[in-house]
Formats: C-alpha cells, sequence, structure tokens
C-alpha cells in the first residue's frame, strides 16, 4: 500500500502540487522553516449538495440557496452533483457554469467537485458506450466550477447471468480511458464505493490497481460499506481516496448505527489525509426547514466531534 501511495504522490506532485499537498498526507510541503511542525491532516469541511436532494428536485431550493447554507454554517465546499443542473445528463451551457460559479466565489464557498450517475457494469456494447461518453462529457464540465474531483460509480449489481470478470475487464477499460482524459483537464475522477458492483474496500483497491492511473482515486462514502469491520474498511481506503460523503448512519452488519465521529477522527489522523470531508444526508423528507435543522445539527457536531 505504502508503495503505491508514493507513485501516486510523486505523479500528481508535478501537475497538481496544491491538490496533492491537500490529499492522503504522504506528500510532505516543503518548507525552509524547520521549525515549524509539517501536518498530515488538514481537512476542510464540505456538503454534498444530495443532503438537499428533494427540495432542489422540485424546485423548493436553488443551487444558490445551497451555497447560502454553506456560507451561513462556515461549510468550506460543496458537491454539486451534476442531475441539479435541469440539462442534466447533456452537459450545461457555459453561462450557467460560471454564474454559479461566481456565486459560490462571491460567498467564500469552493465548488469541490460534481458527480455523474454512470454505470459501467451494463452488458449491451452501445449502452456501455453512452455511460462512458456520459462520465467524458462532464469532465471539462467539472474543470470549469474550478472542480478538483468528478465523482463516478462503477456499476449497478450484476445479474447471477451476467459475468463478473468479463464486466471487470471492461470497466477497467473505460475508467482507464477516462483517467487519462480526467488528467488532461486537472481532474481527478473519484469512483464511489456504492454497495453495487463495488461493496467492500478490496473490490475497490482491486479495481484502482488494475486501472493503474494515478487520476483515479476512491470517493469513501462511510454509508455503504456495510460489513461488520466497517471502520477497517475506512481506514483501508482512506490512503486512496480524493474525498469523502461522510454518513450520519453507518451500517455495521446489517444494523444502521449512529456514525462514529472520534473514530473516524482517529483513523484520520492515523493514516492522514488532506481535503475535504463534505457530509451527506440521505432519504427524501416532506419538510424543507426540519432538512436544513438536521443538516446543521449533524454539520454541528461533524465541527465539535471531528475537525
Amino acid at each position: 500500500m505504502m508503495r503505491r501511495r508514493n507513485l501516486l504522490c510523486a505523479s500528481l506532485a508535478t501537475a497538481l502540487s496544491p491538490l496533492c499537498m491537500r490529499s492522503t498526507g504522504v506528500c510532505h510541503a516543503q518548507d525552509t522553516d524547520q521549525s515549524r511542525v509539517k501536518s498530515n491532516v488538514r481537512l476542510k469541511l464540505g456538503l454534498n449538495a444530495f443532503t438537499f436532494n428533494t427540495a432542489l428536485i422540485s424546485g423548493e431550493m436553488t443551487r444558490n440557496d445551497v451555497i447560502d447554507f454553506c456560507c451561513r454554517h462556515q461549510i468550506d465546499g460543496v458537491d454539486m452533483t451534476g442531475y441539479y443542473f435541469s440539462q442534466y445528463p447533456e452537459v450545461p451551457d457555459d453561462q450557467s457554469l460560471l454564474e454559479f460559479k461566481k456565486y459560490a466565489f462571491e460567498n467564500g464557498v469552493i465548488i469541490s467537485g460534481t458527480g455523474v450517475k454512470n454505470d459501467f457494469s451494463v452488458a449491451d456494447s452501445e449502452l456501455f458506450q453512452k455511460e462512458v461518453q456520459l462520465v467524458k462529457s462532464w469532465i471539462p464540465v467539472t474543470a470549469k466550477m474550478g472542480g478538483d474531483v468528478l465523482r463516478v460509480f462503477s456499476g449497478k449489481r450484476l445479474p447471477q447471468s451476467q459475468d463478473r470478470n468479463a464486466c471487470f475487464d471492461r470497466m477497467v477499460q473505460a475508467f482507464r480511458d477516462c483517467a487519462k482524459m480526467a488528467a488532461d483537464h486537472g481532474v481527478i475522477l473519484g469512483v464511489q464505493p456504492h454497495h453495487d458492483f463495488l461493496k467492500t474496500a478490496d473490490q475497490t483497491i482491486k479495481l484502482l490497481d488494475a486501472v493503474n492511473e494515478p487520476w483515479l482515486r476512491v470517493v469513501l462514502d462511510t454509508g455503504s460499506l456495510r460489513n461488520e469491520y466497517v471502520y477497517d474498511e475506512i481506514e483501508k481506503l482512506l490512503p486512496y481516496s480524493a474525498t469523502w460523503q461522510l454518513k450520519k448512519d453507518a451500517w455495521i452488519d446489517g444494523t444502521m448505527m449512529p456514525v462514529d465521529l472520534p473514530r473516524i477522527k482517529s483513523i484520520i489522523h492515523k493514516v492522514g489525509y488532506r481535503g475535504f470531508l463534505p457530509f451527506e444526508l440521505t432519504g427524501s423528507f416532506d419538510d424543507l426547514a426540519a432538512r436544513r435543522m438536521e443538516a446543521t445539527d449533524f454539520c454541528t457536531l461533524i465541527q465539535e466531534k471531528l475537525l
């Protein structure tokens, strides 16, 4: 693992040193003042806009409202998923992108990234190419907004009739092609294990090793790791992670329990991580005011217990 982490940072250091410096803690900033202590941990609080999904889809809330929420609660960055642009899955027009970027900038909020809902497990070759093109078309969008990470999926769970090895091989090639394009735009491609084709840390690491492209990383979704060793899985994936989705609850061997933020903090300080730590609430809701309060409470808890 250490060998892969060192190679990863070396390859990224020249092209994207600010991102590398805030990643997993294996890159150490050069400092002429040797008396200063260099930490392998630097966290910036983020919000995944899916937290307000119901209101964003219905129009009760806008993208700018999400920025306002971040501004009020000292949240540094936002992951604005692609389908909150009305043109999705088509690429938004530049005016929409740049106006949103400007509003975020004026309110001191960084657009840390965006995401698409791709499926690289489809067997039909024509549909598969459409899924690959979806990812590729949103790489320049991410760059235009100033985002560092385009969040993507592997694929849905396979039916028993479908060959997992053949699907894996197609997936490896697709991720390799997309990661090469992402590198050209200075964007990290972040694959999110979502208890789908990828269920475990080992499965995810196997994919990354097979793709072998430094611009492909992991989105550490704490709510989609669902065996009894969830925190061991988080620790195993953290060295490969470009960003997070920190959920309120964790699945411990089939049982949903409140996430152990002090334990998450301990893992981060043990392994090292520099970058955004976005949180996300899931599930639909009828009362936007109640959802805002729930998000505020979880945000405050993270600020008190983890940051």
